[in-house]
């Protein structure tokens, strides 16, 4: 058998020494001061964006309710978290936005000549005024609702 030889090892390298950092440390009250003042900027400027986007969105959600927009009124409101002030706002939206939704696609499915599935789009339409007519009581946008539903009847009668 061969003997292995042992292998020498290798010198270490000699680091020069480290300079010594003379600076003064930076005073702990100005830099918290900095970062605090950075922090709550952010935060105003976080906080103020999403307040007036929400003021926004709503304001924009009525303009499209009041231009009879029902769906997309309710698209423009959806994912908001809703005030108090707003509440009703958003009860007549969403009662109208269910059956104005039904009755598009009843205009969709009629222009890419699916009839069947235009009349029963209708039919949900229709469905969904018994079923929001309460709702409507309520939030006060019955007569509304009345009028979607003589545009509901009067296309069954034309179409079908």
């Amino acid at each position: 058998m061969k003997e292995k030889k042992k292998k020498e090892p290798k010198p270490k390298k000699v680091k020069p020494p480290k300079e010594k950092d003379n600076t003064p440390p930076l005073p702990k009250g100005p830099v918290f001061l900095i970062w605090f003042m950075a922090g709550s900027l952010g935060l105003l400027v976080i906080l103020g964006t999403n307040l007036t986007s929400s003021s926004q969105r709503i304001a924009s959600a009525k303009f499209l309710y009041d231009t009879g927009s029902f769906t997309e009124a309710y698209q423009e409101i959806k994912g908001l978290k809703i005030k108090e002030d707003d509440a009703e706002l958003y009860g007549r939206i969403s009662t109208m936005a269910s059956v104005d939704s039904e009755y598009h696609s009843y205009i969709r499915y009629l222009n890419y000549g699916r009839k069947d599935l235009a009349f029963d789009s209708l039919i949900c339409a229709a469905g969904r005024y018994d079923l929001n007519l309460e709702n409507a009581k309520t939030y006060g946008c019955e007569e509304e609702l009345k009028q979607l539903k003589k545009k509901i009847k009067s296309e069954l009668k034309k179409t079908f």
